[in-house]
């Protein structure tokens, strides 16, 4: 790998992420959610499923950490699921702590666990 695709491979999203992570603590939710989105553009969908680079996927899933912290539970409502060989978004990992969220906080019920949220989705 050449310097160029390391460096776009990963240095610029990881400079989106500090901007993410700053506009965050200030509580910029505009800038926050764009940086995170533009982040996980970046991201190409093969490449992050390549060890050793699957460090990546946690740059493409920043968008949901950006919903959750500010509330944005419709975008949360409509991510399709992710794809079983994902490791972060898995179905273990961030999506069934992401994903149960805003039915709670829609609805003021306890949160649903998986199979009830999955349930939830094919309505």
């Amino acid at each position: 790998m050449d310097l160029q695709s390391a460096y776009r491979l990963g240095y610029v999203p990881h400079n989106y992420h500090f901007g993410w992570s700053t506009a965050t603590l200030e509580g910029r939710s505009e800038l926050a959610i764009r940086l995170a989105q533009e982040m996980a553009g970046m991201v190409n969908a093969e490449t992050m499923r390549v060890r050793p680079l699957t460090t990546l996927q946690h740059y493409w899933i920043t968008p949901i950490y950006a919903y959750v912290r500010f509330g944005k539970w419709d975008r949360i409502l409509n991510l399709d699921e992710p794809a079983e060989d994902l490791v972060y978004p898995g179905r273990y990992t961030t999506m069934p702590g992401a994903w149960p969220i805003p039915a709670g906080a829609i609805n003021k019920q306890p949160k649903p666990n998986w199979e009830d949220w999955m349930s939830y989705r094919a309505r």
